[in-house]
């Protein structure tokens, strides 16, 4: 899951800028053959990204981040609250914040959570992620993907996890 910057609706960089970042983002993404799902900040227009989805070959989740969070294996963003949200469910945080010379210090503590300051840097934490179908990049990035599904199909786990996020 790849939370999209809201950094132009929040007036942090230009429409063009803005814009520039995410395609670099979802460029390295796709280049990593990752099965990519975009959330939306609130404040976002649903309509002035609905183009990524073709050109990227990705789907844009039309409902909260809260409910797909769940079920993904991977969180990509920029300095977004909801990484704190995905690491308190186990799931590990690619920030890129420090690619683009913004940082978020309190990620700092969090050992799910994994700060990058390039795009090589990006390319090669993601390249190295990801292998038969499971994530690999040390013994702390293996999930097994089989137990997960198992765990989250049970109907009270996936409800009590939505509750808690």
């Amino acid at each position: 899951v790849y939370s999209v910057s809201q950094a132009a609706e929040h007036n942090l960089y230009s429409w063009d800028k803005h814009w520039e970042i995410i395609e670099g983002h979802l460029n390295i993404l796709k280049g990593a053959g990752c099965n990519l799902i975009l959330v939306l900040h609130p404040k976002s227009r649903l309509t002035q990204y609905e183009w990524l989805e073709d050109k990227f070959n990705c789907k844009i989740h039309r409902k909260t981040t809260a409910e797909v969070l769940p079920f993904c294996s991977l969180y990509v963003c920029m300095g977004s609250t909801t990484a704190l949200w995905a690491a308190s469910l186990g799931i590990r945080v690619i920030d890129l914040s420090r690619m683009h010379g913004r940082d978020m210090p309190v990620f700092d503590r969090i050992p799910r959570i994994t700060k990058v300051s390039s795009g090589e840097e990006f390319k090669t934490l993601l390249l190295g992620a990801f292998h038969n179908g499971r994530r690999l990049h040390d013994d702390d990035w293996y999930v097994d993907f089989e137990a997960r599904s198992r765990f989250l199909a049970q109907p009270s786990i996936g409800d009590a996890l939505l509750k808690h996020i």
